[in-house]
């Protein structure tokens, strides 16, 4: 059985494009089924390095939460709680620091937590970022957050 789908061209790479295949403007570059291009690792998320990204987030929550255990346990209770304190002022000379870096580490943990929950479900489903966008189940349209669009009278567009 013969498949008639065409391939599109890309201009940049001057190579026909497989289906699911993006071109990155970042890498300039074409992937096969890409993603996005991850900051973090300076690199294209697609076919190739998918499973790499999913091991990066969760060693990311890893390293959050031990770190906030490690913080909290050695700065807090062994300061506070112990006998082993040699200045009574350590804990609150130091409580800002401790406090805010517990809480970036709450965030990072959180932030990479809810990451590794979209792309693991998108895995399971088969998807990447770009499809999951054009088949509409990513909320980010305005009206989803309640905003409306404006046309240039001022007049709400349909």
């Amino acid at each position: 059985m013969r498949d008639n789908r065409e391939f599109k061209y890309c201009q940049t790479c001057k190579v026909y494009k497989l289906p699911r295949m993006h071109h990155c403007s970042v890498c300039n570059a074409c992937t096969v089924k890409y993603d996005h291009h991850c900051g973090m690792v300076m690199n294209c998320v697609g076919v190739n390095n998918y499973h790499l990204f999913l091991q990066f987030m969760v060693a990311t929550i890893l390293h959050s939460s031990l770190s906030l255990y490690l913080n909290l346990k050695y700065n807090v209770y062994v300061d506070y709680y112990s006998q082993t304190t040699v200045k009574k002022g350590y804990l609150a000379w130091t409580a800002p620091a401790v406090f805010s870096m517990a809480l970036v580490q709450v965030g990072v943990g959180v932030y990479a937590g809810s990451l590794l929950r979209w792309y693991a479900g998108m895995a399971s489903r088969n998807m990447h970022a770009i499809e999951e966008s054009l088949a509409g189940t990513v909320y980010n349209r305005a009206d989803y957050w309640g905003v409306t669009a404006k046309n240039a009278q001022g007049q709400e567009a349909q």
